[in-house]
């Protein structure tokens, strides 16, 4: 399927939702919590970092 130069409006929006995400896991979860332990979360927060994070497809935690 060859790329014909049009895209979708809600493609636009999931990517650069999906992206923001994405650096929130990076930033927020894997540097300042896990890194650092910049400050305390508690679990529910901690798993959703941490999937964020995997979302962005970077290494390991």
């Amino acid at each position: 399927m060859a790329f014909q130069g049009r895209v979708m409006l809600s493609t636009l929006i999931f990517v650069e939702v999906a992206t923001n995400l994405a650096g929130v896991g990076v930033t927020g979860g894997a540097h300042r919590l896990f890194a650092h332990r910049s400050y305390k979360a508690k679990t529910p927060l901690r798993v959703l970092l941490a999937t964020l994070f995997a979302f962005a497809g970077q290494h390991s935690l």
